[in-house]
């Protein structure tokens, strides 16, 4: 029998941004002053502006911005944090503890970079022990990201080495640019749209959940 393997976006899907949290980051920084004056800084903003237009990955931009602009520096490690200031969606961890409970594999394939990884891995521990396969952009791979085919490819190969048969596998994303490459690559797509939705759309698939 073909196994299954339900993957999970993070950013969007499975976690949803803290306003509160950041707003505490920043006011508690002591840089926040800094962090003023450079939101009114041209050249800054349009940094910012262009590597979100790119869709470049978080902590690549933040990284470079460290590198190239030396008022920034000092304010990397707060900006990393302040980006993955973010909350496990309730709904969405009673799902994964349900569809662990019946023995469903479960992947992350996220563009975040490692550092990303470890600070929310490091703030929600119960949430990341129930995956049993993590795919992430990171320098070694030039934070390569969805929907480029070798983000996809690195989360087969991941999983390959611990299942030699090719499993089934069940992306669920919010960019519908991510779910028609996986589609184009073999893969069952759910475009996330709330939890109800993609309980229906995953019991469509075969999944056994709940009703």
């Amino acid at each position: 029998m073909q196994e299954t393997v339900i993957v999970f976006d993070l950013n969007g899907v499975v976690l949803h941004l803290s306003p509160l949290r950041v707003t505490s980051l920043v006011w508690h920084s002591p840089y926040k002053w800094r962090m003023f004056v450079l939101a009114f800084n041209p050249w800054f903003v349009g940094y910012i502006l262009r590597g979100l237009w790119r869709k470049q990955v978080l902590e690549h931009m933040i990284n470079e911005l460290a590198k190239r602009h030396t008022p920034f520096t000092p304010i990397r490690s707060t900006a990393l944090e302040i980006v993955n200031a973010q909350y496990v969606r309730p709904a969405m961890f009673i799902l994964l503890k349900e569809l662990r409970e019946k023995n469903y594999r479960l992947a992350i394939l996220t563009n975040i970079g490692q550092e990303s990884i470890e600070i929310l891995a490091k703030a929600n521990p119960e949430l990341f022990k129930l995956f049993d396969y993590i795919a992430h952009s990171s320098a070694n791979d030039g934070y390569c990201a969805k929907p480029n085919p070798k983000a996809f490819e690195k989360l087969v190969s991941t999983i390959s080495k611990e299942i030699p048969e090719k499993p089934r596998l069940i992306l669920i994303d919010d960019h519908q640019p991510n779910i028609t490459q996986a589609e184009r690559m073999g893969m069952t797509g759910i475009r996330y749209r709330g939890i109800a939705n993609l309980r229906k759309q995953l019991q469509k698939t075969g999944i056994n959940l709940a009703t």
